[in-house]
């Protein structure tokens, strides 16, 4: 179509300007050609790109969606007001004597609070982040005896900064599970946070059986996969097991 309205269009132009009968259309339509030629070329051209462009937006699209998906693989599917209804009934059951268990229930209670409702979203405060790990040390300590030395530092320089939600618990659980309780020797869970600037350098050791095999459990690989997926190249991991010591160290670019 381009080449014949282009051709009449130059031929009755040349015609004209000139005064002259046209002979023939051919040489026209020809010298045409060239020129639909490239014009279909670029037009292919730019139809592909905008085509790869769309394809790729799509796929990013779903892989969005995916990957919200599987962000929210920790919330639970349970009732919370049930979960909550029943923390309160088993509250009222404990003598009112005993302080330590009631305490322990509210600290548990705040626990769960913060897996529904607060950790529910892109990012957080740390500052929020760190009171959630302190209460679950806290529930640890309780747990624990005196054969168990735990420590726990936060520094933490501006209120401002925001993390994805339950990054460092799994680190701290896992301490916990597996850590030594040997009578015969020193038996400990170290845990450190320290925020400056953009920076966020967490840090968790905790003494093992060296002669157990080691253990993997799911929520590091769950963990690992959401460093990926959030921070991609914004943060470093380090794992390492050493004479009966499990270190690990997770530094974070925000």
């Amino acid at each position: 179509m381009y080449v014949l309205i282009k051709g009449l269009y130059d031929a009755h132009s040349i015609a004209r300007l000139y005064k002259v009968e046209m002979q023939s259309y051919t040489p026209y339509f020809l010298n045409a050609l060239p020129y639909a030629i490239w014009f279909a070329v670029i037009s292919s051209m730019l139809y592909m790109a905008q085509a790869q462009y769309e394809s790729k937006q799509k796929l990013k699209n779903i892989q969005i969606v995916q990957l919200e998906t599987e962000l929210k693989y920790l919330k639970s599917q349970i009732n919370p007001h049930f979960l909550f209804n029943g923390l309160n009934t088993i509250f009222g059951f404990i003598e009112k004597s005993n302080y330590q268990a009631k305490d322990a229930l509210i600290q548990f209670s705040d626990l769960l609070r913060y897996n529904l409702y607060d950790a529910d979203v892109d990012k957080i405060d740390l500052a929020k982040e760190a009171a959630y790990l302190e209460s679950y040390v806290a529930i640890q300590r309780l747990r624990s005896d005196a054969n168990l030395k735990i420590d726990l530092h936060i520094s933490i320089e501006s209120s401002e900064i925001k993390i994805a939600p339950l990054l460092f618990l799994p680190f701290v659980e896992n301490a916990f599970k597996y850590v030594s309780r040997d009578d015969d020797k020193p038996n400990f869970v170290r845990i450190l946070m320290n925020q400056k600037g953009g920076k966020i350098s967490f840090e968790c050791k905790n003494s093992f059986d060296s002669s157990l095999s080691e253990k993997k459990g799911i929520g590091l690989e769950n963990v690992k996969r959401r460093l990926d997926l959030l921070y991609s190249e914004k943060y470093n991991l380090l794992l390492s097991s050493e004479n009966g010591i499990w270190h690990v160290e997770l530094n974070i670019s925000t």
